[in-house]
């Protein structure tokens, strides 16, 4: 059997405490009883609403940026890679506070992956 249910605001702060990471704005948690009667809860976001969080911690605010960065990828590793290009070609060299912006999403979203990546467990 399994349920989805939405997170309440108190569900952040205790969540964060077991994980280590607050969980993305629009987490949800996935709870299931399995065939041998174990447990298992997983907390749970989609890329997109990841991707949301990361470029507000970021601070990539250019709508342009984001959308170059998000493409159409469907793995945290895709968007890693495409946002160091993005920022190389934005860049031209130059560190500029837009490009340093922009080198902070594989961060992010590396310390958010476990969300996203099979989402993060309790059993």
């Amino acid at each position: 059997m399994t349920a989805f249910f939405t997170l309440e605001e108190a569900d952040f702060d205790a969540i964060e405490g077991l994980i280590g990471v607050r969980p993305p704005a629009k987490a949800y948690v996935k709870a299931s009883r399995l065939y041998d009667a174990s447990l298992s809860v997983e907390v749970r976001c989609a890329l997109e609403h990841v991707l949301a969080d990361v470029f507000e911690e970021a601070g990539v605010d250019d709508e342009s940026d984001r959308k170059a960065i998000a493409g159409d990828h469907t793995t945290i590793e895709a968007v890693s890679t495409a946002a160091m290009a993005h920022a190389k070609e934005v860049g031209a060299g130059k560190k500029t506070a837009r490009v340093k912006a922009i080198e902070k999403v594989p961060a992010e979203l590396e310390r958010l992956k476990p969300y996203v990546e099979g989402g993060a467990r309790r059993r």
